[in-house]
């Protein structure tokens, strides 16, 4: 399979890669599109966020490819969003306290930022811990459209968490992807 490689600042190269195979409680997802986020640009600008040799891309959607043995609740052909992990199968205490996106291993089982997780600039990636990564596309909703789940969830995570009322003000700061989606 082709793969987009960070081999570190300013250097990507695409290669081919063997495609990935779901061991046992893992899946597999052909990749349908896979968002830019502002950590591969900065980390292709800067260095130092992502270890060299890494397939970048965390923004994946696509359809489910393969099942490893265990895995339940998901169907070949399935059309996924692969997110972080959600919250970890330890249930550290960050999980435990219902902020899983502060969970204390998601960063290193992340697709495409860990250095042990390739991601979805690949035709194919696999994923870990399906259960808690995977998140089912409503059949009304394109993949296309899809495709922008982390970009929009993140500022709607937010204010949802927030005290803001219909009517309320506030000032958004930074007009990158995430504030912008909040606006």
């Amino acid at each position: 399979m082709k793969a987009v490689v960070y081999k570190g600042k300013e250097s990507i190269s695409l290669e081919e890669k063997p495609k990935p195979e779901a061991g046992p409680g893992e899946a597999v997802v052909k990749v349908k599109y896979c968002g830019l986020c502002g950590t591969d640009l900065h980390s292709y600008l800067e260095g130092g966020i992502i270890d060299p040799g890494t397939v970048l891309g965390h923004e994946i959607v696509g359809t489910v490819d393969e099942l490893g043995s265990g895995v339940q609740g998901w169907n070949l052909g399935d059309r996924v969003a692969v997110g972080p992990p959600g919250h970890c199968p330890e249930m550290c205490y960050q999980c435990r306290q219902g902020r899983p996106n502060i969970c204390q291993h998601g960063f290193g089982r992340t697709a495409g930022i860990s250095p042990n997780t390739d991601g979805g600039y690949a035709e194919y990636v696999k994923v870990s811990y399906p259960s808690h990564m995977l998140l089912k596309i409503p059949d009304n909703v394109s993949l296309e459209e899809a495709v922008l789940f982390d970009i929009l969830g993140v500022p709607f995570h937010g204010i949802r968490r927030s005290n803001f009322r219909v009517g309320d003000k506030a000032v958004v700061l930074g007009a990158g992807a995430i504030g912008l989606s909040a606006v």
